[in-house]
C-alpha cells in the first residue's frame, strides 16, 4: 500500500472561483529544500500530490518536480489548467495530473471560475492527454452542473479523451466562499447519475466511491477515512497533518468526503490498480489527438 501526501505549495491563485475564498489570502509560497524532500521520503511517503491555490504559480515548481523525481516519488499535479506554458514544462516530471473543468459549456465553467479561461483549460487537457500516464478532468459538483453529469462525461470522454472525476462539494476542510451553497439533493443526483452510468463512460473514481458519496449524504455507514493512515496533508509551512482539517481532525470522523482521503480503493490495492489500469488503457486508446482538436468546443 502506497503512503502518500497532499502538499500545498502555495495559496496563490489566478482565478476567482465562486466556491472559494483562497484568492483573498496574501499569496504565500512554500520554501522547500532538498532536505524537505528527503524528510518526506524518510516519513515513508512515495506518492506526492502538489496542490494550492494554483501550484503552477509557484516560482520553484520545476526544480521541486525534478527533485521529487530524483528521489523516486510518484508525482501528481492538481491544477486549474490555465497556466499551460508552465504545465508543458512540468509534464516530463509528472506521473499524474488532474485538471479542473466544471462544465462543457464555456459560459458555465467561466462563471464558476470567475475568469474567461475555458479555452485555456481545454488546450491544456488536450495537451496532457497521452503525455501523462494518468490524466483526469475534475468537476466540482455544484447546483449549476449537477444535472449534467452524463453530458459532461460524454464531452470529456469523447472530445477530450480523458476520464471524468466528480469532486464532492461538502467539506468543512475547504476554504469555501461564505455565499457558496449547493443542495444535497442535487449533489446526490450527480453522484447517483455517475453510479448508474458508470459502465457507459470512463470515470476517474471507482464506482464504489460514488455509491459511498450517496450513502454519506443519506446518513448511512461508509468506509473509514484514510486520512492519517496512508494519506496525509503537508501545509505551506511543511507541517504534516492527518488531513486538511488540521487540529479539527479526529479519528474516524465523517466531516467531509474529499476523494483524496475517502476513495475506497486506497485500502484496496487490487481495486486501485484496476482503476488506474482502466484510466491508462483509455488514455492509450484515445491517443494524443482527438477529433475537433482545434475547435473551441
Amino acid at each position: 500500500m502506497i503512503k502518500g501526501a497532499i502538499v500545498q505549495i502555495t495559496n496563490a491563485c489566478n482565478l476567482r472561483c465562486v466556491s472559494c475564498n483562497t484568492y483573498l489570502a496574501s499569496p504565500e509560497f512554500m520554501s522547500w529544500s532538498e532536505e524537505d524532500v528527503i524528510n518526506w521520503r524518510k516519513k515513508g511517503f512515495w506518492y506526492v500530490s502538489l496542490t494550492g491555490g494554483e501550484p503552477t504559480l509557484h516560482p520553484e515548481l520545476l526544480p521541486l518536480l525534478k527533485t521529487l523525481k530524483e528521489y523516486g516519488f510518484i508525482v501528481h499535479l492538481a491544477t486549474n489548467g490555465t497556466n499551460i506554458k508552465k504545465i508543458k514544462e512540468a509534464v516530463p516530471y509528472l506521473d499524474a495530473i488532474s485538471i479542473s473543468l466544471d462544465a462543457d459549456v464555456p459560459d458555465v465553467h467561466d462563471a464558476l471560475r470567475g475568469r474567461n479561461v475555458f479555452r485555456h483549460v481545454i488546450e491544456t487537457a488536450r495537451y496532457v492527454k497521452g503525455r501523462v500516464k494518468v490524466a483526469t478532468i475534475n468537476m466540482l459538483v455544484t447546483d449549476l452542473n449537477a444535472t449534467n453529469v452524463t453530458k459532461m462525461a460524454s464531452y470529456v470522454n469523447n472530445q477530450l479523451g480523458l476520464p471524468l472525476s466528480l469532486c464532492f462539494p461538502f467539506a468543512s476542510a475547504y476554504v469555501y466562499a461564505h455565499d457558496f451553497s449547493v443542495s444535497k439533493e442535487k449533489v446526490r443526483t450527480a453522484f447517483k447519475t455517475a453510479y448508474d452510468n458508470y459502465n457507459r463512460f470512463v470515470f476517474g473514481n471507482t464506482r464504489r466511491y460514488y455509491k459511498e458519496c450517496i450513502d454519506f449524504i443519506d446518513g448511512k455507514k461508509v468506509s473509514p477515512c484514510r486520512a492519517g493512515k496512508v494519506i496525509f496533508y503537508i501545509d505551506l509551512y511543511k507541517k504534516i497533518h492527518a488531513c486538511f482539517l488540521r487540529e479539527r481532525y479526529t479519528k474516524n470522523c465523517n466531516m467531509c468526503f474529499i476523494q483524496c482521503f475517502r476513495e475506497p480503493s486506497i485500502f484496496a490495492p487490487g481495486e486501485q490498480i484496476a482503476l488506474l489500469w482502466r484510466i491508462y488503457r483509455f488514455g492509450k486508446k484515445m491517443g494524443r489527438y482527438m477529433p475537433h482538436e482545434l475547435s473551441g468546443h
